[in-house]
């Protein structure tokens, strides 16, 4: 027999004031129509509550020129927010040269299970060989932020700690044709 999974429904959240959806509280059912993307949405929005910056394109080529003009290794696609002083001008390469070394890049994982707690024990997610690279080029700069957007639990860790607390990993290979 096969099985096919559930689609899931949506529950609407309330809107905030700046007219993008508010996050539920964490005892309100959280069932999701776009699965992976409306989370990873979600936890966007958490972030942005918390001091992240979600850069726009222009920001993020310049991120990029920078961070290579110091000599280190940054992907477009290997991040997806950051974190950097107030008076830091992401549309200025000029700005964000002299505070390259106070910037943090994050990645997110993100999850809608309430099961995972705020330690995310159980957690199983991946990592890509981008995501690798620019964690080991840029170390205590690059974050992976992991977001309950049912719990609201937010964990930033680099890969030191990713890798002194994971119980397995699996080799994985991805192919695109």
């Amino acid at each position: 027999m096969i099985r096919t999974p559930r689609r899931p429904t949506v529950t609407t959240a309330s809107a905030s004031c700046e007219g993008k959806p508010a996050l539920p509280p964490p005892d309100e059912s959280v069932e999701l129509a776009n699965g992976n993307k409306r989370t990873a949405s979600l936890a966007v929005e958490l972030l942005l509550q918390h001091g992240y910056v979600e850069p726009t394109a222009v920001q993020r080529t310049n991120l990029l020129v920078c961070f290579a003009e110091s000599d280190r290794v940054l992907y477009g696609r290997a991040f997806d927010v950051v974190k950097c002083p107030p008076d830091v001008d992401l549309n200025n390469r000029a700005s964000i040269k002299p505070h390259i070394g106070q910037i943090t890049v994050a990645e997110i994982k993100s999850t809608n299970r309430r099961t995972i707690g705020p330690d995310f024990d159980g957690y199983f997610f991946d990592l890509t060989n981008a995501e690798l690279l620019v964690a080991q080029s840029l170390g205590a700069q690059f974050l992976f932020v992991f977001v309950n957007i049912v719990t609201l639990a937010i964990k930033e860790m680099t890969l030191q700690d990713i890798f002194r607390k994971a119980r397995k990993t699996y080799p994985k290979m991805a192919v695109l044709f």
